[in-house]
């Protein structure tokens, strides 16, 4: 009996032990370089570390008694229950992942991870509360992140983490996107920045941790890569290259127009600097202004560049209430009030494009953008043609018929005899089909007739629009010529500068011979630009037409003075 009765003793005194109920409170933040134009400016501002996890940490045994999850404002409030009055030294704990804000705020985010390179996430310590009683609150202050030195160069991971927590915003919030991942940056990286496809990370060098442009490019990737499709074989690439691999171009084009996109939602301007992480002030490595193209404006062309493709796909969504360099100034066709029907912009549009023709297209080049453009929102409402054609043109990206395309004739040219070649204007393989009138699509064959007489030696070759620098599209020409007869008497692929195609035929008779001209890839590169050269063969030189370019809307506003200051 004194058992049974000690036994209960013991649960009724255990059962009713007086609970407590505290609130632990604080702020974190983190020490972020403003950068404009210029570089860095010297300025060092706080922002709040955003949705991040944080944990309430009992010292005496380690024990976790509590967790929760930063505000918009760094803030964090987390309410605890302890049977214990007494305990002791507390630590809040703040993590670089968003998984407590995913588990106990909305479902609908992704889970992000900034971790170092041996997996660990980030841990920010607050100054620890000494002797802590559970009947009054704990207030933790604010626990700022401080600039990160690693090898003479400063970063943050926690500046990092907000460059994805904002990506996510955007596509939750301005989107409505379903959430994919889970989502890893890992820094630093010491062998550059960069994006693993197969595992969805992101690498951010030691050199970038502060420069957002950079990191929200990375970040870019991983948003192509989960939520459309992206071919790209990978390699090196620089800007101001026009002959890249086209599905690389569409990639790495892609990155950039998307980093500009979040630094517009940002409420910054969209410009791109990669800036020296080892300077206080100024020095940059890399820039772009993406709404002018300086100063890239006169340097980069067609479908195999990309910068080409960044500048044409930001000019689909800037417009003059963007926060840019030219404030309430435009200079492409698309502006606030433009809109596809009542209720979408073209933001929501390309979004639509971007998730449905993209990523059911193979080998995707900025083509299928274009393609998939006409083919998901013209049945929406207003494709605004003419506007995405002038955009498209502005960067000699040519998805569109010439005067030899709108006319279907055979040209009849008239070769010199020279000992130099004759050049002719720029023309373009382009197939418009009665069912999808603005897309363009493989198959096109440009025909010309030149007349020979009996022993005339024909040169005849396809030229790169800009000339033998720089490609400046990314066709694939492939050359047949056609006896009077009807008989292929010659064909070249690539003996020309680059992809291009030269032939050298001496006729053994006099009459009219064709030149073919067709895409040598139609699977990757079906359209493009090109010029015919053309001579026989002999002393002399051509005197060459100036022919007009393609017809330009302006430049605009290329203010640099005085700089942005990119808060």
């Amino acid at each position: 009996m004194r058992f049974i009765l000690l036994i209960y003793f013991i649960f009724f005194s255990t059962s009713f032990a007086e609970a407590y109920t505290f609130t632990a409170k604080g702020k974190f933040v983190y020490e972020d370089k403003e950068w404009d134009w210029q570089g860095w400016t010297g300025q060092v501002s706080l922002k709040p570390i955003r949705k991040a996890s944080v944990k309430i940490r009992r010292l005496s045994n380690s024990n976790i008694i509590g967790s929760g999850y930063t505000r918009d404002d760094g803030t964090f409030e987390i309410e605890i229950k302890n049977t214990n009055l007494f305990l002791g030294d507390l630590r809040a704990e703040l993590e670089s992942n968003t998984d407590l804000y995913k588990e106990k705020a909305d479902s609908n985010f992704p889970h992000i991870r900034v971790k170092n390179y041996s997996g660990d996430v980030y841990i920010l310590l607050s100054e620890e509360i000494k002797n802590h009683y559970s009947d009054q609150d704990a207030d933790f202050g604010t626990t700022v992140s401080t600039i990160m030195v690693i090898a003479d160069e400063e970063g943050n991971p926690f500046n990092i983490m907000d460059m994805a927590v904002h990506v996510w915003d955007y596509i939750g919030g301005v989107i409505k996107a379903p959430p994919q991942g889970p989502y890893k940056l890992i820094f630093p990286s010491y062998t550059g920045s960069y994006y693993a496809p197969k595992s969805l990370d992101a690498y951010i060098d030691l050199t970038d941790g502060y420069d957002d442009a950079v990191i929200l490019h990375e970040i870019g990737h991983m948003v192509h890569g989960s939520y459309s499709e992206n071919d790209s074989p990978g390699g090196i690439h620089y800007w101001g290259d026009s002959d890249q691999d086209p599905r690389l171009s569409f990639s790495e084009g892609y990155a950039t127009f998307f980093a500009g996109t979040i630094l517009l939602q940002m409420q910054k301007p969209g410009i791109y600097v990669d800036a020296d992480a080892d300077k206080a002030q100024g020095g940059y490595q890399l820039r772009a202004d993406l709404e002018n193209a300086n100063p890239w404006s006169k340097s980069v062309s067609g479908e195999a560049d990309e910068l080409a493709v960044t500048f044409s796909l930001f000019d689909l969504l800037d417009t003059e209430q963007s926060p840019d360099t030219c404030p309430g100034y435009d200079d492409d066709p698309f502006t606030s009030e433009t809109m596809i029907n009542a209720d979408t912009t073209p933001a929501l549009a390309w979004w639509e494009v971007f998730t449905g023709p993209i990523k059911e297209a193979g080998q995707l080049t900025i083509h299928d953008a274009w393609k998939g453009w006409f083919k998901k929102v013209a049945p929406m409402g207003d494709p605004h043609y003419e506007s995405i054609k002038k955009i498209f043109q502005r960067r000699k990206i040519r998805f569109f018929e010439t005067d030899l395309e709108a006319s279907e004739e055979i040209l009849i040219i008239d070769p010199p005899v020279a000992s130099t070649l004759f050049w002719g204007p720029i023309e373009t393989l382009y197939k418009k089909t009665g069912n999808d009138p603005y897309s363009p699509g493989g198959g096109d064959v440009d025909k010309y007739k030149v007349y020979l007489e009996t022993g005339q030696t024909l040169v005849v070759e396809t030229g790169y629009p800009q000339g033998p620098s720089d490609a400046g599209t990314y066709v694939d020409p492939k050359m047949e010529l056609i006896n009077t007869g009807g008989y292929t008497v010659a064909a070249d692929d690539n003996s020309g500068i680059g992809r291009n195609s030269r032939i050298e035929h001496t006729a053994l008779n006099s009459g009219y011979f064709t030149v073919k001209v067709y895409s040598a890839s139609p699977g990757m590169r079906p359209t493009g630009s090109y010029r015919l050269g053309y001579r026989i063969k002999g002393d002399g030189n051509p005197e060459n037409i100036e022919y007009p370019e393609d017809q330009d809307i302006s430049e605009g506003c290329l203010l640099l003075s005085p700089p942005v200051n990119v808060k």
